[in-house]
C-alpha cells in the first residue's frame, strides 16, 4: 500500500489576482507562484506534504503553457506532469492517468492555494482514512450564520440551519482507482474529489481541521495568508494534547432578539524586572537594563491579553491552559501561546470586537515600541490595527511599579458570537 499525493494547479485564479482585465492571461503570474510570506504559495503546501513520510510521492499537474512551475525548487519525491484540463477535475483525473496503482494505494489532493495545512491535519487525515479504510477530507464547522437567496434575487429568503454544516477543505483522500472511476464519470457540477465519490455512489468522511487551513481564493486572501504565515508556526504549533476541552460549555445560542451576544473579559499580569533577562512586551524586545522574571518569556502584555480572551469565551485562563509548572513552556514565546489560546476563542464561535489595554512602567518608555506591539497582535489575532489600542502609564514614583520593581498591564476585550 502507498499514498500518493496530487496537487492540481493548471488554473490560472483569476479571482485572486488583481489585474486589468485587458492584461493577457499568458502575462499574468498564476496566484499559485505569487509570493506568500518568502516563497511561492505552491511551495507551502509542497512542504507540509514532502514532510510526511506516508507520502511515497507528490505530482503536481499543471497547464502545457506554465513557464513558472519549471523554476521551484522542488523534492526530489516531487515530480511535474503536464496535465492540465479546463477544470480541477480534469487535472486531477489527468495526473492520476499518468500513474499507476495497485487495489490497495490511495491517493490525497490538496488545493495548491491552501498554503496553511497544519502537519497535525494531514497526519490525522491519513490515519483515520487508513484505519476505516473509508475515504476522507478534512473539514471545519460552519460558524458563520448562512443565508439563502431565491435564484436573480439579493433578498434573503432564508435563514439555513448551520448544525450539520460543514465547510470542505483538502486534502481529500480516496483509494486511487475507486476516485479515477469517479472522476471519469463527473459531470461539470463537480468541484472536488468528494462530491465525485459522492455522485459515483461513494462515502465520504468528515475529519475535523483546523480554521486556518483556508484558501487563498479573493486578492485580500494573500494579506491575510501572509499575516498568518509570516513569523508564525501554523503548520507545527505547540502540542494541543493537554489542553482541556471546555469550549463545549460555551452558550452558542443568540439573544432572544436576534443581536449578537456580545461578551467582556478582563485581564491583568505582573512580573518582576530583574537583571540578565531580556525585555519583551507585546511581543517587542525593548533595550533596557531589566527584563521580566517569569516561567515563560513574561510578556505582560499578551499574557494579560490572553486572559481576557479566555475569560470573556469563558474557557479558563492562561495559567490553566500553559501551566508554570510545565517545562515545555520554559522560555516559550507568548505570542505562540497567544495564538494558541485564541485559536480556543475562535473555535468557539467568538470574534474580537476591539481590545483596549495599559502597560503600567515606571521606565522605560512604551511609548515608541506600541506601534509595533499594535502591529504584531493584530497579525496573530487576524485583526485590523484600528481595533487595537495601547495605553502607557507611569505609577507617579508611587509603589513597586514606582520604584521600578516590576511592570505590570492590564486588557479589556469585547468578544461577539458569529
Amino acid at each position: 500500500m502507498s499514498i500518493f499525493a496530487i496537487i492540481p494547479a493548471g488554473g490560472v485564479g483569476l479571482r485572486a489576482i488583481k489585474n486589468n482585465l485587458n492584461t493577457p492571461v499568458g502575462h499574468i503570474i498564476p496566484k499559485q507562484y505569487k509570493l506568500i510570506s518568502g516563497l511561492p504559495m505552491i511551495m507551502h503546501s509542497v512542504k507540509t506534504l514532502s514532510d510526511c513520510a506516508d507520502i511515497k510521492s507528490i505530482h503536481i499537474g499543471i497547464s502545457d503553457s506554465d513557464e513558472f512551475a519549471y523554476e521551484l525548487e522542488l523534492p526530489e519525491h516531487c515530480h511535474l506532469h503536464t496535465t492540465g484540463g479546463l477544470n480541477r477535475a480534469d487535472t486531477v483525473l489527468n495526473t492520476l492517468l499518468e500513474l499507476e496503482f495497485t487495489q490497495d494505494d490511495w491517493v490525497l489532493v490538496h488545493d495548491a492555494a491552501r498554503p496553511a495545512l497544519k502537519a497535525e491535519d494531514l497526519q490525522n487525515l491519513i490515519n483515520t482514512c487508513l484505519k476505516t479504510e473509508i475515504g476522507g477530507i478534512l473539514a471545519s464547522k460552519v460558524g458563520d450564520t448562512i443565508k439563502g437567496s431565491e435564484a436573480g434575487s439579493n433578498l434573503v429568503a432564508r435563514t439555513v440551519d448551520r448544525s450539520n454544516l460543514w465547510q470542505a477543505q483538502t486534502p481529500q483522500m480516496f483509494k486511487a482507482l475507486e476516485l479515477i472511476n469517479a472522476l471519469k464519470g463527473a459531470t461539470d457540477s463537480v468541484t472536488d474529489e468528494a462530491s465525485a465519490i459522492e455522485l459515483y455512489g461513494g462515502t465520504v468522511q468528515l475529519v475535523q481541521a483546523s480554521r486556518h487551513n483556508l484558501k487563498v481564493t479573493w486578492p485580500e486572501d494573500f494579506e491575510m495568508m501572509e499575516s498568518m504565515l509570516k513569523g508564525s508556526d501554523v503548520k507545527e504549533g505547540p502540542d494541543r494534547s493537554d489542553i482541556s476541552d471546555r469550549t463545549d460549555k460555551v452558550d452558542r445560542t443568540e439573544s432572544s432578539n436576534g443581536l449578537y451576544s456580545i461578551r467582556v473579559g478582563q485581564g491583568f499580569d505582573v512580573h518582576a524586572l530583574v537583571e540578565g533577562r531580556p525585555l519583551i512586551i507585546g511581543g517587542v524586545e525593548i533595550s533596557h537594563t531589566h527584563g521580566l522574571l517569569g516561567h515563560s518569556d513574561a510578556d505582560v502584555l499578551l499574557h494579560a491579553l490572553t486572559d481576557a480572551l479566555l475569560g470573556a469565551a469563558a474557557i479558563g485562563d492562561i495559567g490553566t491552559l500553559f501551566p508554570d509548572t510545565d517545562p515545555k513552556y520554559k522560555d516559550a514565546d507568548s505570542r505562540k501561546l497567544l495564538k494558541e489560546a485564541y485559536e480556543k476563542v475562535s473555535s468557539s464561535g467568538w470574534n474580537v470586537i476591539n481590545i483596549d489595554s495599559t502597560i503600567h512602567a515606571q521606565a522605560p518608555k512604551m511609548r515608541p515600541h506600541i506601534p509595533a506591539m499594535i502591529k504584531n497582535i493584530a497579525s496573530d489575532l487576524f485583526i485590523n490595527e484600528q481595533q487595537i489600542n495601547i495605553k502607557a502609564k507611569t505609577n507617579e514614583g508611587l509603589g513597586y511599579l514606582g520604584r521600578k520593581e516590576g511592570i505590570a498591564a492590564n486588557v479589556s476585550v469585547l468578544l461577539a458570537k458569529r
